[in-house]
């Protein structure tokens, strides 16, 4: 019904005759990793229609100072409790599989800027460009760290609160001598890429 009114009203009125939005509005599709989960693709039909449902959905933002900050909070690379360091939200987001092949695809380096605040104004200026199609990578989900970690006994349940994964994490980020970091999504990252490193053979 929608499309047939659509339809209507362009074929209605000259193509000429419409105005182009004189506002910026950057277009978000937000996806998970595509996983060939049996379950998932009989559920939702495809791996990629199952990565976007996870995503949460589209949207649609107006252009405004804050323009990376509102994309990165409905990513979830950025929030007001174990996320709240934007310097790292910024590289987790970077490093994020997809959006470092968007960002390669669009000849876009973030991390050749020296402060972070220009670094989040070239990301707005990604995120309103016409060239890409919205499409980006939520932040990493805990789960396969999770697990990870109950195996290892970090952990007491797979299900435990996310202040007693977070203090996991930077214990095993010790043993493991990996880097300190200041938030949640920065220690699921960099855990995540040691153990995919130190086992090619298995994807975490």
């Amino acid at each position: 019904m929608a499309m047939d009114k659509c339809f209507r009203a362009l074929s209605q009125k000259p193509l000429e005759a419409w105005r182009k939005n004189s506002q910026q509005h950057a277009f978000l599709l937000p996806q998970s990793i595509p996983r060939h989960h049996t379950r998932l693709v009989t559920k939702y039909g495809t791996s990629k229609a199952a990565a976007i449902v996870e995503g949460g959905g589209p949207a649609m933002l107006k252009d405004c100072a804050d323009l990376p900050e509102l994309l990165l909070r409905r990513l979830s690379f950025f929030d007001s409790g174990m996320n709240t360091d934007m310097e790292e939200a910024l590289q987790v987001f970077a490093n994020a599989t997809m959006n470092k092949r968007a960002l390669r695809a669009l000849k876009i380096e973030l991390t050749e800027e020296k402060t972070t605040q220009a670094t989040l104004s070239k990301l707005r200026s990604v995120f309103l460009a016409d060239s890409w199609h919205g499409e980006w990578q939520i932040a990493p989900s805990d789960q396969s760290v999770r697990n990870f970690l109950f195996s290892k006994q970090f952990l007491s349940r797979k299900g435990a609160e996310r202040t007693e994964v977070f203090e996991a994490m930077k214990k095993y980020a010790d043993r493991a001598a990996l880097p300190k970091k200041h938030t949640y999504n920065a220690y699921v990252s960099d855990i995540l890429s040691h153990l995919n490193a130190n086992h090619p053979s298995k994807r975490f």
